[in-house]
């Protein structure tokens, strides 16, 4: 084999290991969906909890990178403290390194039939989800085999003479290993490929160990850096465990650097072969970090509390905050951040919804004007959620994600049309009052407020529902629906009593009470809608399923049957 189909075979063998690990982290992913983000979060309740999770999670995902992300999301949602976070992560730097030593061991025997057992899986459930776990098992079988090309590929570097004198130049300059090494496996996203290379090469003792260990802490650097890019963008609570977890293994690598002659004289002693050698220096120096910091982790977390300090949010209402284009390739992710960032939306027609109330009554124009503002703010975050959701992989999802996308889709899509009544009905007919000078009767406001109430009730549970996805919660919101056309048509009967009676305030702001009640029903009637998406998830019936189904939001009620408002002034004695 001449030089050129050596490194063909070699450039081909790292593309395969980091397509393989690429495999195995989308279906883990893929196969645990959103149970995956939700196990880390329940475990990071406890220190310990919090560290083995990271151990296990890693092992699954065979990146500490795509764990670091997770981990950074849920530190930005509030829902992760830095030092929790930072125990997670100390697990996935050693979960990293279980994968490794699995894979030093003389497995090539499980190659073929890791990628026969997954076929077969993959096919058999081609369409459920099962599926995901042969994807797992063909990215295993292509890593051995991709560990093994490196290997073979490598025989004939290992005596060739310049090969020898760059080698042994490398081991002279320790530094240099180090930072080469951080810098592959920041390009790679992925120490473990780094270390696995490392050990494939080494193997056969064409990598002198020094320079293989210093390799081995180079990687262990580098694999901080694609987080704390990752999460650059961040609120600083989400960069804070990515540059926490930087800030021990810088520490431990600096300690570490003195030790390594120790390290070359003990090694040997545990076992004579090199790629084992490399691997169990590895899996040694995580573990051992691990275990010093993990009692520090409080303290850890209070430095970089003071060296990053939480910034007043300056947030302008209309700016995402919870939207990273970084985390589409990791969809899970991306969905947890467009829920939080569309329960955002919802907290923001929340405040207009409960202005819009002073906004009638007082007359006050300025109180309009931060109404219209709003929405034209609740209007830009609609377009991005919308956007951000549309650019994530469909594919990639499994069929609960992708009804939680359309759910999110339905629910900022409902906020935005409920948003734009309360924006060019409710406060075009607040200009309507304030300009004509007419006041409600007494009882004409109390009902109106009693209406806005209910609305501003349901949009809260409208909230609860879509968070939690509770179908008792769905049903009990569709039943304030039937309650909402209930105090409707009480409304309009008794405001037609004090038209019949000859109310002045009545009949001076007859219209406006009439349009306003519809419109609060129109509003009601979105913020329904989420219900309706929840029930059918399951393909079950909603309530009322079988029953012709009215359009809430073009219909006009009557009063008292047929009878109109015009009508019952015109026959007022």
């Amino acid at each position: 084999m001449n030089g050129s189909e050596t490194l063909i075979w070699l450039l081909g063998g790292i593309v395969l290991i980091l397509w393989s690990i690429r495999m195995i982290r989308t279906g883990m992913t893929r196969a645990m969906g959103s149970r995956l983000h939700d196990l880390v979060g329940i475990a990071a309740r406890n220190p310990i909890t919090a560290y083995l999770s990271g151990v296990v999670v890693t092992c699954g995902l065979q990146s500490s990178t795509a764990t670091s992300l997770i981990v950074a999301s849920l530190a930005r949602q509030g829902a992760v403290t830095t030092a929790a976070g930072l125990a997670i992560m100390l697990g996935a730097d050693v979960g990293t390194t279980l994968a490794a030593q699995i894979l030093s061991f003389k497995v090539d025997w499980l190659a073929p039939v890791c990628i026969l057992v997954g076929y077969i899986v993959y096919r058999r459930y081609e369409h459920d989800p099962k599926r995901h776990f042969g994807r797992i098992a063909i990215g295993l079988g292509l890593l051995i085999l991709a560990l093994g090309l490196i290997t073979e590929a490598t025989d004939p570097l290992r005596s060739h003479p310049i090969m020898v004198q760059l080698l042994q130049a490398m081991a002279g300059e320790p530094l240099l290993c180090l930072v080469f090494a951080a810098i592959v496996t920041w390009l790679a996203h992925s120490s473990l490929a780094t270390v696995l290379l490392v050990m494939s090469i080494s193997a056969g003792g064409a990598l002198p160990m020094e320079a293989a260990l210093m390799l081995v802490l180079g990687a262990n650097l580098g694999g901080v850096i694609a987080p704390i890019v990752a999460s650059s963008s961040y609120e600083t609570a989400g960069r804070r465990v990515p540059a926490a977890n930087a800030l021990v293994r810088i520490i431990g690598v600096v300690i570490a650097l003195p030790l390594l002659p120790i390290a070359l004289n003990y090694l040997p002693l545990i076992e004579a072969d090199p790629a084992r050698q490399v691997v169990n220096f590895h899996t040694g120096f995580n573990l051992i970090l691990s275990l010093i910091a993990l009692p520090w982790c409080f303290a850890v977390a209070r430095i970089l509390t003071k060296m990053m300090p939480d910034e007043p949010i300056g947030e302008t209402p209309g700016t995402p905050l919870y939207l990273d284009e970084r985390t589409l390739d990791a969809p899970v992710v991306a969905i947890a951040g467009a829920t939080r960032e569309s329960r955002r939306m919802a907290d923001q027609l929340s405040g207009m919804l409960h202005q819009s109330m002073a906004a009638i009554r007082t007359n006050d124009a300025a109180t309009v004007d931060r109404i219209r503002e709003a929405d034209d703010a609740l209007d830009q975050l609609y377009g991005r959620i919308k956007l951000f959701v549309t650019q994530i992989s469909f594919e990639e999802l499994e069929p609960e994600e992708s009804e939680r996308a359309m759910e999110i889709i339905t629910f900022v899509t409902n906020l935005e049309h409920a948003g734009d009544i309360i924006d060019k009905n409710l406060m075009d007919l607040a200009e309507k009052k304030r300009k004509a000078g007419v006041d409600f009767s007494d009882a004409g406001i109390a009902e109106i407020e009693a209406l806005h109430m209910n609305v501003c009730s349901s949009l809260d549970l409208a909230i609860g529902v879509f968070t939690t996805r509770d179908r008792d919660l769905a049903h009990d919101l569709l039943e304030r629906k039937a309650a909402m056309r209930q105090m409707e048509r009480e409304s309009y009967d008794a405001h037609l009593q004090r038209l019949v009676s000859g109310n002045s305030a009545t009949i001076e702001s007859s219209s406006l009470h009439v349009d306003i009640i519809r419109d609060l029903r129109r509003i009601h009637s979105h913020l329904t809608a989420i219900a309706h998406a929840v029930l059918d998830r399951d393909g079950l019936p909603t309530p009322g399923a079988t029953e012709p189904q009215r359009s809430d939001v073009a219909e006009e009620p009557t009063l008292s049957g047929s009878t109109s408002l015009s009508t019952a002034v015109a026959s007022k004695p």
